[in-house]
């Protein structure tokens, strides 16, 4: 019996990007084995997006108390859940390109101008919203202060004390996100390989399918996981089009470079290596 013993995970990352043929060793390999790897691959991508996320907003987060602490900034309150902020026109402060930051009376802005930064902080008398490229947005609403009052200076020293919390919070939120999304995605690229498997008539098995489309996520979420870090601002509709696009891309080559004709006579040898 063959005892080769299975790539680790680093090397079916750069085989999985680089090798077509080895994808006939990924079909035949255990499915928990497989989807082991997408959950690797997902903790490592959210591990990753959720550092630099979080070097990002400590930064941010740093800057703004330090603005809030200036005279500069004009005196806030909190009052029956609702906030008050003494300025007559919206402040916009923006950084690199790459921070925005609104504070709103008047309800001009929405969550749309946060679009394209990677993170966004929008202020209005009822909530706050902080969006980062690649999450959902998240919301605070004062209305569940209604039995506080705040100025200023105590709501700096809320920030400065909860900071911790709130970056665990993101930390946390996108971590499980990718994981989620990871196998939400991996579900989709395997209804297209059905699809390809059908159309250049291979006959294999859904199993032997989900587990080509797992190896087929790697490239464009590493792709997305660049894209999303160095905030390029692209839509999501060009994004889901890239993401996919090389996902099929990799499923329809594997496809054609297996010779179905000796798939059942090979499988079972072959799942001895894994």
């Amino acid at each position: 019996m063959n005892t080769t013993k299975s790539p680790n995970f680093f090397v079916k990352i750069i085989k999985s990007i680089t090798d077509i043929n080895f994808y006939s060793n990924f079909r035949n390999e255990k499915l928990g084995k497989s989807f082991g790897y997408l959950l690797l691959l997902a903790l490592a991508l959210g591990i990753i997006f959720s550092g630099i996320v979080t070097l990002k907003t400590n930064k941010s987060i740093d800057d703004s108390l330090t603005f809030f602490e200036s005279e500069d900034f004009p005196d806030i309150m909190i009052a029956n859940g609702v906030l008050d902020i003494d300025i007559e026109e919206p402040l916009v402060l923006k950084q690199d390109g790459d921070i925005i930051f609104i504070v709103d009376m008047t309800n001009t802005y929405t969550l749309n101008d946060l679009a394209g930064y990677s993170i966004g902080y929008l202020i209005t008398p009822e909530r706050v919203i902080i969006n980062q490229a690649g999450s959902p947005p998240i919301p605070f609403e004062f209305k569940n202060l209604q039995d506080f009052q705040i100025d200023k200076y105590t709501a700096v020293d809320f920030l400065n004390k909860t900071k911790s919390v709130f970056i665990g919070f993101i930390i946390f939120t996108i971590i499980v996100g990718t994981i989620l999304l990871k196998l939400l995605e991996s579900l989709i690229v395997s209804i297209i390989a059905l699809i390809a498997n059908s159309i250049l008539n291979k006959n294999m098995s859904y199993n032997d399918l989900y587990k080509i489309s797992i190896y087929a996520l790697t490239l464009p979420s590493i792709i997305v996981l660049i894209i999303n870090s160095l905030s390029l601002g692209l839509s999501f509709g060009i994004l889901l089009l890239i993401y996919y696009s090389i996902a099929t891309i990799y499923v329809v080559l594997a496809l054609k470079n297996m010779d179905t004709d000796n798939i059942e006579m090979n499988h079972q040898d072959d799942l001895s290596n894994y």
